[in-house]
C-alpha cells in the first residue's frame, strides 16, 4: 500500500477514506494509536490514507479535488436540493417551540 495522504487529524482521515471507499477505492486509514501515544500534545503528521498500488492516481485525483473543494469529491450537491418552503416549515416550528416554553413559563409562575 502506498501513502497517499497526510491527514491533520483522525477525523480527516476517515472523511477522506470514505471518499475514496465511496469511489470505489479501497483505503485504510494508519497511525491510529501513535496520536494516543504522544499525551496531551497534539502533533500533527501521524495519520496517513493509504491505498493499493493499481489506484494511487485515481485516489490522488480524488484528494486533490478534496483539498481543492473542501469537501469529499461526490458531494458537491449536498443542500442544494433543500426546498426553501423546508427552511420556512424549520424556522415556523422553532418559533412555535419558543413560544409554547413563553407560555409554559407564564403560566407556571402565576
Amino acid at each position: 500500500m502506498i501513502k497517499i495522504y497526510d491527514a491533520a487529524n483522525l477525523s480527516e482521515a476517515h472523511i477522506v477514506r470514505g471518499m475514496l471507499e465511496a469511489n470505489g477505492i479501497e483505503a485504510c486509514v494508519g497511525g491510529h494509536y501513535l496520536q494516543g501515544g504522544i499525551g496531551e500534545l497534539a502533533p500533527q503528521g501521524f495519520v496517513s490514507v493509504h491505498v493499493m498500488d493499481g489506484q494511487v492516481e485515481l485516489a490522488r485525483d480524488l484528494v486533490r479535488e478534496y483539498e481543492r473543494n473542501g469537501q469529499p469529491a461526490g458531494y458537491s450537491n449536498i443542500g442544494k436540493n433543500f426546498h426553501p418552503y423546508s427552511r420556512v416549515k424549520i424556522t415556523l416550528i422553532a418559533i412555535g417551540v419558543v413560544l409554547l416554553f413563553v407560555v409554559y413559563y407564564l403560566v407556571s409562575n402565576r
